[in-house]
């Protein structure tokens, strides 16, 4: 997933886009990561930006989501 940038949000990146298809036509998500340095990772935290920020709507409002996290 390529780091999220204002600029683009109105053409997204092809990786970007097919995320955002596929979160449209899922009935729910699971979102599970291991913590980084005892917080979300950064990696996730740019999906979740790309996500809200789709000019088509994010389709996350009123989805079922869960959240799973791992730490040692």
């Amino acid at each position: 997933m390529p780091l999220y940038n204002q600029d683009l949000e109105q053409n997204p990146p092809t990786a970007v886009h097919d995320l955002h298809q596929q979160i449209l036509q899922a009935d729910g998500l699971l979102i599970a990561a291991p913590e980084h340095n005892a917080a979300t990772p950064a990696a996730l935290k740019n999906v979740i930006d790309w996500m809200s920020r789709m000019p088509a709507g994010a389709g996350l409002s009123g989805k079922a989501i869960a959240v799973a996290g791992a730490s040692p």
